[in-house]
């Protein structure tokens, strides 16, 4: 499936649910933060989604945005080494 968010609304709509889903069917999951976190956050909030428990237990968690970047900018061997870094 595709899908094509038409405002930063609808894209925070998408992507909570998205994680929600994850968050709710056991699996780890991780947002690759691009430095709008707190908006995602507060999406989560509005849906009441049990997202802070998620991160204690390391359930969910946030990547941080200059991982991120380091991810689609970097080499290879970087893009290793960031996510061993996150992952583990």
């Amino acid at each position: 499936a595709c899908t094509i968010p038409v405002s930063d609304e609808q894209l925070w709509e998408m992507t909570a649910t998205y994680l929600a889903e994850g968050m709710a069917a056991g699996e780890r999951v991780l947002y690759f933060d691009d430095g709008r976190a707190g908006s995602l956050l507060q999406r989560l909030d509005d849906d009441r989604v049990p997202y802070r428990s998620a991160m204690r237990s390391g359930q969910f968690g946030i990547v941080p945005s200059t991982v991120t970047r380091a991810l689609i900018t970097g080499s290879p061997g970087e893009l290793i080494a960031a996510l061993d870094a996150v992952v583990t």
